[in-house]
């Protein structure tokens, strides 16, 4: 929806050290599993699967290869919304800050910005 987009080398290449050293954050690796949590939390796909495992024939193989079959659907569905959406930064001060429109939260301010600068 964004008519401006970052390049592929800020989006893969840039880091932001002076916004994570500031809350106390110094180590890049520890950085990069925080930034995985989106995509970790709001798409695990093993819930289905384990309510219903022993309703299904097989109950001792197929669950367990429904669970992984989800994981890796929704590793790949989690990782194509994070890089989406941090192409579609279109301002980085506004995302990271507390007094945006969307009062903080970053994925709202990153289709808000987007949609402004769409519509106006």
């Amino acid at each position: 929806m964004a008519t401006q987009h970052q390049p592929a080398s800020w989006v893969f290449g840039h880091f932001e050290a002076a916004q994570a050293e500031s809350v106390g954050i110094t180590n890049y690796f520890n950085i990069a599993i925080l930034g995985l949590l989106l995509p970790a939390y709001s798409y695990t796909g093993m819930d289905g699967p384990a309510h219903m495992s022993e309703e299904v024939e097989g109950a001792s193989m197929h669950p367990p290869k429904a669970i992984l079959h989800g994981w890796a659907v929704m590793f790949v569905g989690g990782l194509s919304l994070v890089i989406s959406l941090l192409f579609s930064i279109t301002s980085i001060d506004s995302v990271l800050s507390e007094d945006s429109a969307s009062g903080g939260n970053p994925v709202a301010q990153i289709m808000y910005d987007a949609a402004v600068q769409r519509f106006g």
